[in-house]
């Protein structure tokens, strides 16, 4: 005789009770504040993961910011305003923009100079004023330093902030030719309103605004020029430190324009500084020092290390002088690396 069905009910509650487990146990739900953290981690290499991972990083922050979580509101304007670096995540003026406006309308003070900032790359100075002085009544350093361009040449100001971004990325030899025609836009239509703009943003602690200003006295060979690159070699952002150290390097070094005694080791002090904030010019500089023992003792393999490095960052005198030190050291072992630098010095030549 047959069992009736339901006499089969017990095990298959059974069954299921042990397939999905006795007590499940619910899903932790993250607040806001855990995903921007958890977000942040992401965006950093530890030991889980050797690179940042922009697009889980990007899912986590959306999701805050939806939530209205401020900062990853913030990050977001930060991330579609410049794109990712490993190329995943395309530049998208508009949907920076979006993520700015939503964190300022919260009174965000960053999210106000970013509103500024998109709205004049887009030729918008009209609709960008508010949110400007929204950041700089928050007294946000860099607000100030946007508002000296504004000042400086009001009908490019575009061209302004096209030329100052590409100082501050790409390869050392683009970097140093944006440098030297953003320094020929200041000298050019200088103005006391720009500079008084730009020192309160040098007061306020903008390390940008430390080496415009310094970089302003040097070319009017002005010995205030020591007190700001100073300040700025000290600032304690990496890119900031190494190039005004550097300059530093270079006034104590020979020839100052600032009528600054030359003195070896503050020079190499300061290179030294330069080059460990890695600034190609100074590891150069220093590589050739250390290989020649010229005001340092000889140190054939830093040298070589730190030869390699500033070649590694694409600067053409490097290479040149890594191609010769290899040749110099033995030529046959080091045929095919010297054949590989000669082909890279030879493409950037031609860009």
């Amino acid at each position: 005789m047959k069992r009736p069905f339901y006499s089969w009910l017990p095990f298959v509650v059974a069954g299921l009770l042990i397939s999905c487990g006795e007590n499940p146990q619910p899903q932790e739900v993250l607040t806001p504040e855990q995903m921007y953290q958890q977000a942040q981690l992401l965006l950093k290499p530890n030991v889980e993961h050797e690179e940042p991972d922009f697009k889980g990083a990007l899912e986590l922050l959306k999701k805050a910011a939806e939530a209205g979580y401020t900062r990853a509101c913030v990050d977001m304007a930060g991330i579609y305003m410049g794109g990712s670096k490993d190329g995943s995540i395309k530049a998208d003026a508009k949907l920076a923009f979006q993520w700015a406006a939503k964190a300022a309308a919260q009174g965000d003070a960053v999210a106000n100079y970013l509103c500024a900032q998109l709205l004049l790359i887009d030729g918008q100075e009209q609709a960008a004023t508010p949110y400007l002085d929204k950041a700089i009544a928050a007294r946000l350093p860099d607000a100030y330093l946007l508002k000296a361009f504004v000042l400086l040449d009001p009908p490019h100001i575009k061209d302004i902030l096209r030329i100052y971004d590409q100082s501050q990325r790409g390869s050392i030899m683009q970097q140093m030719a944006a440098q030297k025609s953003l320094d020929r836009i200041v000298h050019a239509k200088d103005n006391a309103e720009f500079l008084r703009y730009l020192t309160e943003a040098a007061h306020a602690g903008s390390p940008n605004a430390l080496y415009i200003l310094s970089r302003y006295y040097v070319a009017k060979k002005d010995p205030l020029a020591i007190q700001w690159l100073t300040k700025a070699a000290q600032c304690g952002h990496p890119v900031i430190v190494s190039k005004a150290a550097y300059t530093l390097a270079t006034q104590y070094d020979s020839n100052s324009t600032l009528g600054i005694q030359p003195n070896v080791e503050t020079a190499l002090h300061w290179y030294k500084i330069s080059a460990d904030a890695g600034d190609a010019r100074a590891q150069y500089i220093l590589a050739l020092r250390l290989l020649a023992g010229e005001g340092v003792e000889a140190n054939e393999p830093q040298g070589e290390a730190l030869l390699r490095l500033a070649a590694g960052q694409d600067y053409p005198p490097a290479i040149e002088a890594l191609v010769h030190y290899l040749f110099r050291k033995d030529s046959d072992a080091h045929a095919q690396e010297i054949e590989a630098w000669v082909q890279r010095l030879n493409m950037l030549l031609q860009k």
